[in-house]
């Protein structure tokens, strides 16, 4: 699918390529909840429902220079990284929260007053049934809202 915009998510889902055309961030520059500075990045087509993203926590303000993993912050059940994903349709939901073995990695490489970018990888594993993918090769450029 062609981008509609400079903006994009894309990452390799068990080895096959998925581009997200659609990619937009939303950044907390407040405590959420008192705990920890928060982001939601979402990527997903133009049509369909397939779509990945990534919820991420901190105890200090989002910089242009952060990594995050599947690590809780400290008195918190917030883990610092999380991916998620919906397959083509819509049927199965995964997430990484709670898998002891996601490896979750993002890094926020540049941020600026509009747009993120970054790289993300880790596992998924859907809800209902248990099945495990692998998320690779992750890179996201963000238009800020």
């Amino acid at each position: 699918m062609a981008r509609t915009s400079e903006y994009y998510m894309k990452c390799k889902i068990n080895g096959v390529q998925k581009d997200f055309p659609i990619s937009a961030i939303n950044i907390s520059d407040t405590l959420i909840y008192g705990l920890a500075y928060g982001a939601s990045v979402a990527g997903a087509p133009i049509t369909g429902t397939e779509s990945v993203g990534l919820i991420l926590y901190s105890q200090v303000p989002l910089n242009g220079n952060m990594n995050f993993n599947s690590t809780y912050i400290p008195g918190t059940n917030l883990s610092t990284g999380n991916l998620n994903y919906v397959n083509t349709d819509g049927d199965y939901s995964y997430g990484s929260e709670g898998m002891s073995n996601s490896n979750v990695q993002v890094t926020i490489s540049a941020l600026t007053a509009t747009y993120v970018k970054g790289t993300f990888s880790g596992k998924v594993k859907e809800v209902d049934n248990g099945t495990v993918l692998t998320i690779s090769n992750g890179e996201f450029y963000a238009k800020r809202q």
